[in-house]
């Protein structure tokens, strides 16, 4: 691709950045505007994917982060070549990384506009964690062990984590080890919790100590309903 190539990408995620903002806050989109956000995505995933490795890592991160939020918004899985894409931008922020197994110290600047930007664009901050969530959530659902345990590391020391963003540790922690059959590692999650309103109460930690407790399933999945609700501003449940 052209240089030129890189500044339609860049336009192009200029758009969508201006159209992200307009979203109004659905949980989950009506079908209609799912199917209108993916078919004016798609054709533009590899331009994306390509243009973020050569753009200054920063600006990747940006790339990335629109084309996540457009493929989440649309019901669909972070794709391999996106993935592996997030996961060499992300690295920019790991001190020591020198590949996917290294330590995890996560570096990020302050969480502020940055005013220089021709364009308003969320914080690295900000960005950084959202698309290092989605890197998780990949390697969860393709089983990739390894490389959930290193994410999962980075997630969590990316200090500081708000309410919402220790939830998701735990989040993804608890569907982890319910897809091994590990109960007590989901039980771990679940204790980790943050307490806060929209999570576990006290009573639903009370019937999980008890001998007469719901399946666990059940329980995990109505706190990830909670968690979702809250995360993407609808309702409280």
């Amino acid at each position: 691709m052209t240089e030129t190539s890189n500044e339609r990408v860049l336009q192009q995620a200029s758009i969508w950045s201006h159209n992200r903002r307009l979203y109004p806050g659905w949980l989950i989109a009506p079908h209609e505007v799912r199917e209108r956000i993916w078919h004016s995505t798609r054709w533009w995933i590899g331009a994306t994917v390509s243009a973020s490795q050569r753009v200054e890592a920063d600006e990747g991160l940006w790339l990335l982060y629109e084309l996540n939020w457009r493929l989440e918004r649309s019901l669909l899985p972070m794709f391999e070549d996106v993935a592996a894409a997030a996961e060499k931008v992300l690295l920019t922020w790991c001190r020591g990384a020198d590949d996917a197994k290294g330590p995890a110290c996560v570096e990020l600047p302050s969480d502020v506009p940055d005013e220089a930007l021709a364009k308003p664009r969320p914080p690295i901050r900000t960005m950084w964690k959202e698309l290092a969530f989605a890197v998780l959530r990949f390697h969860r659902e393709e089983r990739h062990r390894d490389a959930f345990g290193t994410w999962l590391d980075r997630a969590a020391k990316a200090e500081p984590l708000s309410e919402d963003e220790r939830a998701r540790v735990c989040y993804e922690r608890a569907l982890h080890a319910l897809s091994d059959l590990d109960d007590n590692g989901a039980m771990l999650a679940l204790n980790d919790w943050p307490n806060t309103p929209w999570l576990l109460t006290t009573r639903p930690r009370a019937w999980l100590a008890s001998s007469k407790n719901p399946p666990l399933m059940t329980t995990v999945g109505w706190s990830m309903v909670r968690h979702s609700s809250r995360l993407y501003g609808a309702p409280g449940l």
